[in-house]
């Protein structure tokens, strides 16, 4: 698992607040393209079973250890009966047992409504 580092000290590349709601999933997985490196350790996680929903699990490192602040957390709701699987990626790493989680119960949460985008059209 590669980590990417960016130069822009404005650029933060964990995920915060991310909600994923409302979504249908049929057949899929069925062909992943496992010459990507991330692709291939998913598929190989998974035991071939490709979840509808992934995530990488990666944080700070310090979240990673002593957990996401509560308001930035995934949030999950109303997908049907879609797939999951987060990594844990410390245990990964490390070659510790469990480095997947598939149950998505930690993070069904009640959906907050966003703050509209506003661009300043300067015309």
């Amino acid at each position: 698992m590669t980590l990417i580092k960016e130069s822009d000290e404005n650029y933060y590349p964990y995920p915060k607040s991310i909600q994923i709601h409302g979504n249908r999933f049929g057949a899929s997985g069925f062909n992943p393209d496992t010459d990507k490196e991330l692709a291939g350790i998913l598929y190989e996680l998974s035991e071939g079973d490709m979840p509808d929903i992934f995530w990488d699990g990666v944080l700070p490192i310090s979240q990673m250890i002593l957990g996401q602040p509560e308001d930035e957390k995934i949030r999950l709701n109303n997908n049907g009966e879609a797939s999951f699987l987060a990594i844990r990626p410390l245990r990964y790493l490390l070659s510790f047992p469990n480095p997947i989680d598939r149950d998505q119960s930690q993070y069904s949460r009640k959906i907050e409504s966003l703050q509209p985008v506003l661009i300043n059209n300067s015309e």
